[in-house]
């Protein structure tokens, strides 16, 4: 497995290696650059890596969480039999030196990594069935572009109690299109300081709540000429919405209607629930919910 070290540390997540993190693109950056990231955006990427904003990765990141993470990579040994390498190091891309990483832990003589997670117990439909959530995908297939491993094994532990884990093979296409997306990221917003469009994502939602929480009582504003087209984008796109969840009302109606009083239904590869539930109220109601599984029913 080729790699080539940015710098050597001991202590993630101190003032030096905040640092040597601005100089390229790490694993945990992709997802928001593609636009997938719950809580960052692009345009939070841009300014950690002009030195407006201090790491989020970092002020999220306690003592506690490293060491769960050992625990992980632990737990994955005994239960896989791996031998595990820390490597205390950033490394960075042979070819493309912008993209870097932190990675967990590289896998002895396997051309492979691992990536430990910990995610709570509301996330776990997220992992079900196999599912690696894309943000996560992108992250191992960034980390095989710069090790140049054929592999990356994800390690999680669910609400604390349930463990799993789990591999994912190279794939060239996607890593293709993760280089071109961070080199154009990298040459056009970064080294001109030139910042990314705002896109329509929830990380860019809250990077705009973290920028502006607050707002100077009875100021007003005289817009550019240019807010008007995304005043009239919203509008049609608001018209579109409520249009939108009439056909989506509308279809559920008429599943409703064909269940009836049954609490399942199946066609396909689809499993149609409209369960009991008691609510608060203590009255009986009923939750509705479609799913997509693997195979036909």
């Amino acid at each position: 497995m080729s790699k080539k070290i940015l710098v050597w540390h001991k202590r993630k997540y101190d003032k030096y290696w905040l640092n040597f993190r601005k100089q390229g693109i790490g694993g945990s950056d992709v997802s928001a650059i593609f636009g997938v990231d719950k809580w960052k955006s692009a345009t939070d990427v841009f300014l950690e890596k002009t030195g407006n904003l201090q790491s989020i990765e970092a002020m999220e990141e306690l003592p506690l969480r490293l060491r769960l993470k050992d625990f992980i990579a632990k737990e994955f040994a005994w239960r896989s039999g791996f031998n595990l390498i820390r490597r205390n190091a950033i490394l960075k891309h042979p070819k493309y030196p912008f993209m870097i990483g932190t990675i967990d832990r590289l896998i002895l003589n396997e051309n492979a990594g691992l990536m430990c997670k910990s995610v709570a117990e509301y996330a776990k439909d997220e992992w079900s069935n196999g599912n690696v959530p894309y943000r996560y995908l992108l992250q191992c297939q960034h980390y095989m572009a710069i090790t140049n491993a054929e592999k990356w094994w994800i390690a999680l532990l669910i609400g604390g109690n349930k463990f799993k884990y789990f591999s994912i093979k190279r794939d060239n296409d996607l890593i293709n299109k993760i280089i071109e997306k961070e080199k154009y990221f990298w040459n056009e917003y970064v080294l001109k300081r030139f910042p990314p469009p705002f896109d329509g994502s929830y990380g860019t939602r809250n990077t705009l709540n973290r920028l502006y929480p607050t707002a100077t009582e009875e100021s007003l504003l005289q817009l550019p000429g240019e807010a008007l087209l995304w005043i009239e984008k919203f509008k049609a796109a608001e018209l579109a919405e409520k249009q939108a969840n009439r056909n989506k009302m509308e279809a559920e109606h008429n599943i409703k209607a064909l269940i009836g009083s049954n609490e399942m239904a199946t066609i396909d590869r689809y499993k149609i629930e409209w369960r009991n539930i008691r609510g608060k109220d203590r009255k009986n109601h009923r939750r509705f919910s479609i799913k997509q599984v693997d195979q036909k029913l």
